[in-house]
C-alpha cells in the first residue's frame, strides 16, 4: 500500500513539472491549470500570489476564466489589494466572452456601483446575458429587478417567469421569492398552497424568511394543516439563524405554549434577543414583561426604556403602554401631558385601547 501511494505521488510530481514546463512556454490553458493548482493548494502548497501570477498570465492570453478569477481576486482580497474597479476591468473581458459568472459579478458591480458607475440598465444587461444562460443568480436577479422596477419596468409576471427559472434550479431566495408572490397574488393568482409549497422549498434550503414565514403558516394553518408543533419547529430553525422575526415568534412560542411546553423565562429570553437587534414588537413584549414581572424580574424603568425604543418606531401597543406608564409615574415622573399625548399617537393607529382612554380625558 505504502509503494502504491509513493508510485502515485511520483506521477503526481511528474505531472506537475509537466505542467509548469508548458505554462513557461505559454501553453496558456497549462497556466490556467496551474493557477487553479495553486490557488485550491492542489499540490501541497497553496499559494494566492502564485496562483494570481498565473491567472494573470492566461488572462492577458485572452483565458475568459483566468479573467474571471483575477476579477475575483481583486475583488475579495485574494493576494491583491482590494480593487472594485480592476475587478470590474477583469469581469468585463470575461463577459465579453461569454463568461456567465462574470457576466452576472459584472451586473451585481452596476447595481450597486462598485467599481463602475451605479446603473440599474447596465446590471440588467449583464444579468439578461448571464441568466440566458441558465445561470440562477442572475435568474433570482432578473426577478428582484423586475418586481422592483429596477432598470425596467415593473412587471410582476416576468418576476414570477424569473424566479419560477431560479427556483427550478434550488435557488432558496428565489424559491422564498415565488412564494411571495403566490401568497400575495402578485403576477399569478393568489393561491396559499402554492406559497406553502415554495416555503417550504426555501426552507428546506435554509432561508430563514421561508422558515418564518412557514411557522406563521403552520400556527395559522394557512395554505397547510395548522401544526404548531411545526410552526415550532420553523420559527426555532430561523431563530438560531438570528432571524429577529423568527426570534419574536418564538418567543411567542413560548410564552402561550404553542408546540413546545409553555416557558415565560424562555420566552423573554428571545424577545430580549429580538428586541436587542431592533424588532419593535420584540421590544414592546420585553417591556411588557418587565412592566409584570413574567419571565424576568420586575423593573418599571427597563419597562419604560423598551416602551420607548418600541414607540420611537411607530409600535401603537408600545405608544399606549408608554402612556400608561407616564400616567401612573411608573418608572417615570408622573406626566399628564406625555401620557395623552402618547395615547394619542397610539389611537391615531387604530389602537382600541388608547382611542377609549382618551375618551376618558377628551
Amino acid at each position: 500500500m505504502e509503494k502504491s501511494f509513493e508510485e502515485f505521488q511520483k506521477k503526481q510530481d511528474e505531472l506537475f513539472e509537466k505542467l509548469q514546463k508548458a505554462a513557461n512556454l505559454g501553453d496558456v490553458e497549462a497556466q490556467h491549470k496551474l493557477g487553479i493548482s495553486y490557488f485550491y493548494g492542489d499540490h501541497g502548497e497553496q499559494s494566492f500570489e502564485k496562483a494570481s501570477e498565473w491567472f494573470q498570465r492566461a488572462a492577458k492570453q485572452g483565458h475568459a476564466e483566468s479573467q474571471y478569477k483575477l476579477g475575483l481576486s481583486f475583488l475579495n482580497n485574494y493576494n491583491f489589494k482590494q480593487s472594485y474597479e480592476i475587478a470590474a476591468e477583469w469581469f468585463q473581458k470575461a463577459a465579453e466572452q461569454g463568461h456567465r459568472n462574470a457576466q452576472y459579478n459584472l451586473g451585481v458591480q452596476y447595481q450597486y456601483g462598485k467599481g463602475v458607475e451605479q446603473s440599474y440598465e447596465k446590471a440588467m444587461e449583464y444579468f439578461q446575458k448571464a441568466a440566458a444562460q441558465g445561470d440562477d443568480l442572475a435568474q433570482a436577479k432578473l426577478g428582484v429587478f423586475y418586481a422592483n422596477g429596477y432598470g425596467v419596468e415593473q412587471n410582476f409576471e416576468k418576476a414570477v417567469e424569473w424566479f419560477q427559472k431560479a427556483a427550478e434550479q434550488d435557488h432558496a431566495n428565489a424559491q422564498y421569492n415565488l412564494g411571495h408572490c403566490f401568497e400575495n397574488g402578485m403576477g399569478v393568482e393568489q393561491n396559499f398552497e402554492k406559497a406553502a409549497e415554495w416555503f417550504q422549498k426555501a426552507a428546506k434550503n435554509g432561508n430563514s424568511d421561508a422558515q418564518c414565514k412557514l411557522g406563521l403558516y403552520y400556527l395559522e394553518g394557512h395554505g397547510v394543516e395548522q401544526n404548531n408543533e411545526k410552526a415550532f419547529e420553523c420559527f426555532k430553525n430561523a431563530a438560531y439563524q438570528g432571524n429577529i422575526y423568527a426570534q419574536y415568534n418564538l418567543g411567542y412560542c413560548f410564552e402561550n405554549g404553542f408546540g413546545v411546553k409553555r416557558s415565560l423565562k424562555k420566552a423573554t429570553k428571545w424577545f430580549k434577543k429580538a428586541a436587542e437587534r431592533g424588532n419593535e414588537d420584540a421590544q414592546c413584549k420585553l417591556g411588557l414583561c418587565y412592566l409584570n414581572g413574567k419571565g424576568i424580574a420586575q423593573n418599571n424603568e427597563n419597562a419604560v426604556k423598551w416602551f420607548r425604543k418600541s414607540a420611537e418606531q411607530e409600535c401603537a401597543k408600545a405608544q399606549h403602554y408608554l402612556g400608561e406608564c407616564y400616567q401612573k409615574g411608573l418608572g417615570v415622573q408622573e406626566n399628564m401631558e406625555k401620557a395623552i399625548e402618547l395615547y394619542q399617537q397610539s389611537a391615531k393607529q387604530g389602537f382600541k385601547p388608547a382611542q377609549e382612554i382618551l375618551t376618558e380625558f377628551l
